[in-house]
């Protein structure tokens, strides 16, 4: 549960900027894993990590982005 909240206050500190439109890009991780990060769209800001596990997010520091991961444009 924890992550989820971890993106959902991501995103609330982004709106409350006026922030609402984002990038996200995924990709499958060397190991399979599916990984996503996502970002302000067109402007400075933070950019959040993610995994997916099954239906759930897990917030990850450590995954960082790697265009080598086939990243896929959602």
């Amino acid at each position: 549960m924890e992550d989820e909240v971890l993106l959902e206050a991501y995103l609330r500190r982004n709106v409350e900027k006026n922030t609402i439109d984002f990038s996200l890009r995924a990709s499958i991780a060397a190991d399979g894993r599916v990984v996503f990060y996502i970002h302000p769209a067109c402007e400075s800001g933070e950019t959040a990590d993610f995994e997916v596990v099954g239906t759930m997010i897990r917030h990850n520091r450590d995954i960082g982005y790697d265009p080598r991961n086939n990243p896929v444009a959602i």
